[in-house]
Order: structure tokens, then C-alpha cells, then sequence
């Protein structure tokens, strides 16, 4: 494999694959999807016979079973009324275009071990309430890595790690654009360039710097399962929980938390004392170091 990537990427000098990315971000941000694909195909293919080969540094991760991910929706203060579909993801004819869906396409974003992060992502302001779901592993989730990972030697030539790191920024700097035009080079760069067989994608966060979202096909979502909600609010930039939430074959909402037998407080508790024992050890990190399409004629 290393052989390929090696001489795909003679083909052009650093200076020329540069010229290639700058020709690209200079052209106008309101490109259409197969436009998109096409411009972003034309700067990351290399050629190599009769085959078109793009390679870049990433990383495959596998969150095991037991790990804790959370999830918000924005709520209006007047509905307390929630179905189980509530707790998953959204119906079809409000969903727009996002990091990785295309308009109507329904995909499970969430955060692990930490709800700082969503919360960031569904832009809760001071006094919104909005819905805390916590979910719990009961499987491992495999992901690809989108604009994390990839520190590390391959035993390439210095050039050839020189041009990979290029090529890398390059897809981890459109990945990572944040307006709506931008979701495109997105959709374009998760769908198609990092179309590979797992469960979803791991990428950083924009709104919450240091965190992490995963988003999961529809495919894998029975991997989790509600551990416990929570009807929130942010106060003085503090996260309020109002109503504790237990999710199994009905919806039971509680809100007793000064009872001495508080069946609120019991369902807090019990995700402070799972979040205790489900840390970093829970997910483990695989580097996969140079995954590779080629696509032939």
C-alpha cells in the first residue's frame, strides 16, 4: 500500500498540490454537490496508471461497550408532552442540511462522556429549556475519524509525509467550515471521500473547542440504548436540571427532587455514578494511518 501512495504522489510536486488547494478555496463557496465532489475529486486524486488513488491521515476508533453519549434538543417551554421518538433522531421533514446529512436524511448526532459539547451544538441560550438524553453503549461503535488522529510515521519519504499532511489539512479545514454553504464540501468530504465501512464518524467539535461529536447511521443507533433523560435549562450559564426522565417501555418524568425517596434524584445520581466508572479507558484509539480510495475508470 505504501508503494501506491508513494508513487501517487510523485505525480506532483508540494508547490503544484498547493496551487491545487488554492485554485479550490478560491472558487465560489456556493458550489452544488456534484460540482463540489468533482472540484474536491480533482484535488485529491492522484493518478497511477489506470487508477485514481486519494490517501490522507486519519484515524478508526472503537467506543466500547458501557460508554456514556449525549445528545440535546432544543425545547418550546410550553411542551412537556414527549413520545419515544423524541429521544432519537429527528423526523425527517424538519431536518436540514448538516455536518453529514444531506436535507432530510436522518443521521444520530451525539457527544461522548460530556453534554458541554451538544449543548454548544444545539446553540442553548441562558433560560432555554431543552431536552438531555444520555445514552449507554451495548455494543462497541466503530467510527472514522474526520480531522482527528493521524499523528504519527507511516515510513514514508519526508516529501511524501510533507504532501499527506497537506492533503489532510486540507480535507479537515472544508470538513470543518461552519456556514451553511460549507456543509456541502462536508456532506461531499464525509459521504463520498471518507466513505468507509463503520458505524459513523468522530470529528472535533466547532462549537465547544476540545470536544467531539459522533455521528452514527441509522443502521447502528441499536448499539445504544437510553440510559436517562433530562428536562434542562441553562441558568447563569449553569446546565438546571428540572425533571429527571426514565426512558423504558413508557416515559416516566419526575420532578420530586425535595422527596427523601426523590425518584429524580435517584436517576441523577445513577448517571453521576455510571459517568464515575465509564472514562477514557472506555474508548479506545486505532490508528489506521493512510486510509486509501482508489477508483478506477
Amino acid at each position: 500500500m505504501n508503494d501506491i501512495i508513494e508513487t501517487a504522489l510523485s505525480a506532483l510536486s508540494i508547490q503544484e498540490i498547493k496551487d491545487k488547494i488554492s485554485d479550490f478555496e478560491s472558487l465560489d463557496p456556493h458550489l452544488q454537490y456534484e460540482d463540489a465532489l468533482e472540484k474536491i475529486m480533482n484535488v485529491i486524486l492522484f493518478e497511477v496508471g489506470e487508477l485514481k488513488v486519494s490517501a490522507f491521515k486519519s484515524e478508526a476508533r472503537e467506543y466500547k461497550e458501557g460508554g456514556i453519549f449525549y445528545r440535546v434538543r432544543k425545547l418550546k417551554r410550553e411542551i412537556l408532552v414527549l413520545k419515544y421518538s423524541d429521544f432519537w433522531e429527528a423526523p425527517k421533514e424538519v431536518i436540514k442540511r448538516g455536518r453529514l446529512n444531506r436535507p432530510m436524511e436522518q443521521l444520530l448526532y451525539i457527544s461522548p462522556k460530556e453534554y458541554c459539547t451538544p449543548i454548544n451544538e444545539t446553540h442553548i441560550k441562558e433560560g432555554d429549556p431543552f431536552l438531555l438524553i444520555a445514552y449507554k453503549a451495548i455494543s462497541p461503535i466503530n467510527v472514522f475519524g474526520v480531522g482527528v488522529g493521524g499523528n504519527f510515521e507511516g515510513g514514508f519519504t519526508p516529501e511524501t509525509e510533507k504532501k499527506l499532511d497537506i492533503i489532510s489539512d486540507f480535507i479537515k479545514r472544508n470538513f470543518l467550515k461552519n456556514s451553511d454553504t460549507a456543509y456541502i464540501l462536508s456532506n461531499v468530504i464525509g459521504q463520498e471521500i471518507c466513505k468507509f465501512d463503520y458505524d459513523g464518524w468522530v470529528y472535533p467539535s466547532v462549537a465547544h473547542e476540545g470536544g467531539e461529536n459522533l455521528c452514527l447511521k441509522l443502521s447502528s443507533k441499536d448499539k445504544l440504548e437510553i440510559q436517562s433523560a433530562y428536562l434542562c435549562e441553562l441558568v447563569d450559564k449553569k446546565v438546571k436540571f428540572t425533571h429527571a426522565i426514565r426512558v423504558v417501555n413508557e416515559i416516566h418524568i419526575f420532578n420530586d427532587w425535595d422527596s427523601n425517596d426523590s425518584d429524580a434524584r435517584k436517576i441523577l445520581d445513577g448517571l453521576k455514578g455510571f459517568n464515575k466508572h465509564s472514562g477514557s479507558e472506555i474508548e479506545t484509539r486505532n490508528d489506521i494511518g493512510y486510509p486509501i480510495n482508489i477508483i478506477t475508470p
